[in-house]
C-alpha cells in the first residue's frame, strides 16, 4: 500500500530519513558524508540528528578508506561489530569507492555505500551526470538495492525491508560491503516538517516485527568429522607447523594465539596476524623465510587467517598438506596446494574444539634444528641492523615497535613497512596493537585509513607508510589537519618504489628505472605544512628517537 506524504511534501526526505533510521537501528557506528547536490536529502537528515557520529570528507576515495580504517581500529580494539556508512552524491562519485569496497570485500568488513542517484526517467536519455552507479560496483559488494523515490511517495516497508536486509548481509557472516542506491527527484531541498504520522507509525510497526542485528558473535557449526580429521592429522604429522596470518578481530587473534601455543608444534605469526608483537614462546619462530630446507621438510601446515605476508615462506611450504581456517567465502589456494578450507574464524574453531586442543607430536630433532637456525638468523639480523649509526628502514620499524606499548596502535603500509615487521625478531614485552591492509594489499588511501584506525582504536597511533603510498593520498592530509587525531604518519622516504628495486636488483634496473621505481622530487613535509599539519624531517637515529619520544609524551597529529 502506498502512502501519500501530503501536499507539498518532499518524498526524498522521507526516503533519506527512513534509510538512516533503519541503518542506525542495525548498528550504525560511523557516517562519513561527502558534499554534493543530489544527496541533499541525506545530508539534511544527518544534520538534523545529534545521535550519530558523522564526519565530512570532500574526497570520496578518502572517505571510503577513512571508514575502512575506523572498522579495522574498532575490530582490533575488541569493539562489537558496527556498520561504517559512506554517503556520496551521484555520477562518478560512488565509483571512487571501488578500492575501498574491494578491500572491504576481501577483508570481510561491514562497509555500507549509500549513493544518491537520479530518478529512473533520467537514465538512458543522455541526462547530465547520470550513469549506472550499481553495475560497475556489483562484483565488489555482497548485495545491492536501488530504492526509487516515487512521485506519490515510497512505501515505508519497501524501504525498511531492503535496508534491514542490506545491514544483515553487511554484518555477515561473512561480513562485507553492500550498496544502497537512492533515486532522488527534485526538489532536493529538504522539507523541514516532521514525518507524517502514518509514515512514523509504519516505521514503528516494522521495528516491532524486525529485530535489529544482534552484536553477539555468530558461531557456525563445524562437522564433527572435520574436527576429528584435523585432530588426527595434527597428532600424526611428524613436522607440523601453525601459521598465523591476517586476522582482524581481537577474538580471532586471541584464539589463533592460544591454538598455536597449545599445540606443542612450532608456529609462525606474521606481521598481519596481530599477534606478532606479543611475547614469544619457546616454539615460536620469528621469521620463516630464512630456514631453507628445514621448512620444506614440513608435512602439515595449519594456516589461521588468510593471505600471509611472506611469499618466501609460502613457496617453502608448498609441499606440505594444508588446512586453512578463514571465514573468507572464496577460494584460498594461490599456490594450488589443495587441502581443506574451513570457512570459519579461529575463534569459532576454538569454540568448536572446546577443551580438546589440537595436540601435535612433532619431531623434536626438527624443532631443535629450526630453533638453532632461528637463533643464528636473529644474531645476524641484530648485528646488521645495529651496525653503524645511519638511519635505515629496518632500524626505524624496530625503534617504533620498541617505543610503543599495548596502549598504542601501529598501522603498517603495504610494500616494505609490513615486510620489515615480518622480518624483525619478536619483542620481550607486548607491543602496540597492529593493523594492516592486506585484503587487496593496495597502497591508495592509506593516510585516510590511518586516521580512521586511530579513531577506531581510540589510542595514539603511528602509521608507517612509504613515500609513494603517501603521495597517493596527499589530499587526506587536509582530513588529518581537520580531525587532529593522535596520529603520527611516519614516511619512509626511499626515493620511491623501494620494493621494486628489490624485485629488479638482479635483473636490468636501467630498463625500468625510473618508470617502475617512481622516483619523485616532492617535499612531503612542505605539502603537509601547506595542509596545516605539523611536519618534521628526520635524517639520523637520534632525530627519530626524539620525534617518537615527543609523540609518546604528547600524541598530536604529526
Amino acid at each position: 500500500m502506498r502512502h501519500d506524504p501530503g501536499a507539498g511534501a518532499n518524498p526524498g526526505r522521507y526516503l533519506a530519513a527512513l534509510v538512516v533510521e533503519e541503518l542506525h537501528r542495525h548498528g550504525l557506528g560511523l557516517v562519513v558524508a561527502c558534499p554534493g547536490g543530489r544527496n541533499q536529502p541525506l545530508l539534511a537528515t544527518l544534520a538534523a540528528r545529534d545521535d550519530l557520529d558523522c564526519r565530512r570528507v570532500v574526497d570520496e576515495r578518502a572517505a571510503g578508506h577513512l571508514a575502512l580504517g575506523w572498522l579495522r581500529g574498532q575490530l582490533a580494539a575488541g569493539e562489537p561489530p558496527r556498520l561504517a556508512v559512506v554517503i556520496t552524491t551521484s555520477g562518478t562519485a560512488p565509483l571512487l569507492l571501488a578500492p575501498a569496497l574491494a578491500e572491504a570485500h576481501e577483508s570481510g568488513l561491514p562497509l555500507v555505500l549509500v549513493s544518491a542517484d537520479r530518478p529512473h526517467e533520467l537514465h538512458g536519455v543522455g541526462a547530465n551526470q547520470t550513469i549506472d552507479q550499481v553495475t560497475p560496483l556489483a562484483p565488489l559488494t555482497r548485495v545491492r538495492f536501488t530504492l526509487p523515490c516515487h512521485a506519490g511517495g515510497a512505501a515505508p516497508r519497501d524501504v525498511l525491508s531492503a535496508v534491514a536486509e542490506a545491514a544483515r548481509v553487511a554484518h555477515g557472516p561473512p561480513a562485507g560491503p553492500v550498496q544502497l542506491n537512492l533515486q532522488f527527484r527534485e526538489p532536493l531541498v529538504p522539507d523541514p516538517e516532521p514525518l507524517p504520522d502514518r509514515w512514523t507509525a509504519d516505521a514503528a510497526a516494522w521495528a516491532e516485527r524486525s529485530a535489529p542485528f544482534a552484536t553477539a558473535p555468530t558461531v557456525r557449526c563445524v562437522p564433527d568429522e572435520a574436527l576429528v580429521q584435523l585432530r588426527d592429522e595434527v597428532g600424526t604429522a611428524r613436522r607440523p607447523l601453525f601459521w598465523l596470518a591476517n586476522l582482524a578481530t581481537t577474538a580471532d587473534r586471541g584464539a589463533a594465539d592460544a591454538l598455536a601455543r597449545q599445540s606443542t608444534a612450532p608456529w609462525l605469526a606474521d606481521a598481519g596476524s596481530g599477534v606478532r608483537l606479543r611475547p614469544a614462546s619457546d616454539r615460536r619462530l620469528d621469521q620463516a623465510g630464512f630456514y631453507g630446507d628445514l621448512l620444506r621438510d614440513c608435512d602439515l601446515v595449519v594456516q589461521l587467517g588468510q593471505r600471509p605476508v611472506s611469499l618466501t615462506t609460502a613457496l617453502a611450504l608448498t609441499g606440505a598438506r594444508r588446512w586453512v581456517v578463514s571465514d573468507h567465502p572464496g577460494r584460498q589456494d594461490p599456490r594450488r596446494q589443495g587441502g581443506v578450507h574451513l570457512r570459519l574464524g579461529p575463534a569459532e574453531l576454538r569454540h568448536a574444539l572446546g577443551d580438546r586442543p589440537l595436540l601435535a607430536r612433532p619431531d623434536r630433532d626438527w624443532i631443535e634444528r629450526l630453533t638453532a637456525a632461528q637463533a643464528e638468523w636473529n644474531a645476524r639480523l641484530v648485528a646488521s641492523i645495529d651496525r653503524g649509526d645511519t638511519l635505515s628502514e629496518a632500524w626505524t620499524v624496530r625503534e617504533v615497535v620498541r617505543r610503543l606499548g599495548p596502549d598504542h596502535g601501529l598501522m603498517l603500509g603495504n610494500s616494505l613497512p609490513v615486510r620489515h615487521l615480518d622480518t624483525l625478531t619478536c619483542p620481550d614485552a607486548p607491543g602496540p596493537v597492529v593493523t594492516t591492509n592486506r585484503g587487496t594489499s593496495g597502497i591508495e588511501g592509506q593516510v585516510a585509513q590511518a586516521i580512521g584506525v586511530s579513531r577506531g582504536l581510540g589510542r595514539p597511533t603511528v602509521a608507517i607508510l612509504g613515500d609513494v603510498t603517501t603521495q597517493h593520498d596527499l589530499g587526506s592530509l587536509a582530513i588529518l589537519a581537520d580531525e587532529a587525531p593522535p596520529l603520527m604518519i611516519l614516511v619512509l622516504q626511499n626515493s620511491g618504489g623501494g620494493i621494486f628495486r628489490r624485485l629488479q636488483a638482479s635483473r636490468h634496473p636501467q630498463l625500468l628505472d625510473p618508470w617502475l621505481t617512481a622516483h619523485h622530487p616532492v617535499d612531503l613535509c612542505a605539502v603537509a605544512r601547506a595542509h596545516g599539519v605539523f611536519a618534521r624531517r628526520v635524517r639520523h637515529r637520534g632525530g627519530l628517537a626524539n620525534a617518537l619520544t615527543d609523540f609518546v609524551r604528547h600524541p598530536e597529529s604529526t
